[in-house]
């Protein structure tokens, strides 16, 4: 939402939480991940898919069946529109724990005053420099959701964190073909998991962690996912998410031994 053109973050870094152990429901663009090989599920195959891949991807016109009248107008006005708003906050999964980005520092306090009373757990809603993402470019404005404080304005600082920092155009992708192919080099590991987009992939699911509750802080959890990203783990569970999602859709039967970091 916030005309960007980089190498799809959110996508990445749910596949990258998924193999942190953190279930995961997704609703995004779906360029990028059929690029990688992942099927566009219905409704009922989206639990199936957490089950065995630990994370499923919701494509809006499925689950909201009014959505797809408007995306054609949506399309052709080629600005933002209230649908950019409401997007992320109709999430069908109905998670307790959402970690969500805004285009706009306008748009925090709003964001999290509705997070709050819709009954979230643990949220966070970020900006960062004009991305509704967490990156090394800068200091981070964030809301805090948590089911008992309410929301409060923190800052996210990457370089207090240790994140060399970066600029836009080193998170700079292309077509979904070549933003496919970056995250694919990143999950695999090694060098490419060290530089500005696996620094961002790994602080946005470490972001997620702390969120989710598998880390004390949004700087444990960037550590969490930095080591496990360097591992090439990820790539993995990429491949299961690919697989477990291609078998749903054809109808195929899932083996029973597949789960998280495993092929189906």
């Amino acid at each position: 939402g916030v005309g960007a053109r980089w190498y799809e973050d959110p996508s990445a870094s749910a596949i990258r939480d998924a193999n942190s152990s953190c279930p995961h429901s997704h609703q995004r663009n779906p360029s990028v991940l059929q690029r990688l090989g992942i099927a566009l599920l219905g409704p009922d195959h989206i639990a199936p898919c957490i089950q065995a891949a630990g994370i499923a991807f919701m494509f809006a016109p499925n689950f909201h069946p009014a959505m797809k009248h408007v995306v054609p107008i949506r399309q052709a006005l080629g600005m933002r529109t209230v649908f950019n708003i409401l997007g992320p906050l109709l999430n069908p999964a109905g998670a307790k724990r959402l970690m969500l980005g805004v285009y706009s520092l306008d748009l925090l306090d709003t964001f999290g005053s509705v997070v709050h009373k819709l009954g979230a757990e643990h949220a966070l809603i970020v900006h960062c420099c004009g991305l509704d993402e967490l990156a090394a470019v800068g200091v981070a404005d964030a809301v805090e959701v948590t089911k008992d404080g309410g929301p409060k304005r923190i800052k996210i600082d990457p370089q207090a964190m240790g994140i060399p920092q970066c600029t836009i155009k080193d998170l700079e992708g292309g077509e979904p073909a070549e933003n496919a192919e970056i995250i694919r080099s990143v999950f695999a590991g090694g060098e490419a998991a060290s530089g500005a987009i696996g620094n961002t992939i790994a602080l946005n699911t470490g972001a997620a962690l702390y969120v989710y509750g598998l880390a004390d802080s949004v700087e444990a959890g960037f550590r969490m996912a930095s080591d496990k990203l360097k591992s090439g783990d990820a790539l993995a569970t990429l491949e299961t998410f690919a697989s477990v999602s291609t078998s749903l859709e054809n109808g195929e039967p899932l083996l029973k031994n597949t789960r998280i970091g495993e092929t189906a």
